[in-house]
């Protein structure tokens, strides 16, 4: 009693009862195309990733739940985002998140010397920066104060690390 054509077109039919054939009926037949996925591109932050969709013209569904066409998102995974255009639904399109992590602070160990302090971040994995501008493992300061220091890793920086060096004071020299 009904077919199911992908085909736009005109399609007939008939019915046969005792041997005699009706005349032909006709039914235009305009299927819905399926649109395609969208595409998507992810660019990983530090914390978190965007993920865009493009090459759509219908409205957007995340798997979040979101029809933005970007989402952000904090958790890495694969996130998918189909396309409705005139009730037909497209096929997923994907991407997969993987947020940068940001970093710890560096732990400051500090050792009060004679006339100066030296300021050391141990067992650090990226590169770093003193709020003296130097880079190195250790610094070596003569004034007391708080000194701070970052790491940078996979471009995502660190909260800082401070060290606090109060240099112990060289006595003047005796008279004689």
């Amino acid at each position: 009693s009904s077919i199911n054509v992908s085909s736009v077109g005109t399609y007939t039919v008939t019915q046969s009862v005792n041997g005699c054939s009706s005349s032909p009926a006709t039914g235009d037949a305009a299927p819905k195309e399926i649109p395609s996925a969208p595409t998507v591109s992810v660019v990983n932050n530090c914390e978190s990733s965007i993920l865009s969709a493009s090459d759509f013209t219908g409205l957007l569904l995340w798997n979040n739940g979101v029809t933005s066409s970007s989402i952000s998102v904090s958790a890495a995974g694969a996130y998918f985002v189909t396309q409705t255009i005139n009730g037909c639904i497209s096929t997923e399109g994907s991407g997969i998140a993987d947020p940068k992590t940001t970093p710890a602070a560096p732990i400051v160990i500090v050792a009060n010397n004679c006339g100066s302090s030296v300021l050391t971040a141990p067992g650090i994995t990226g590169s770093l920066l003193w709020s003296t501008g130097e880079t190195t493992e250790s610094i070596t300061v003569t004034t007391g104060g708080t000194y701070t220091v970052t790491q940078t890793v996979g471009g995502c920086a660190s909260a800082g690390g401070n060290g606090i060096a109060t240099p112990i004071l060289i006595p003047p020299a005796p008279i004689v």
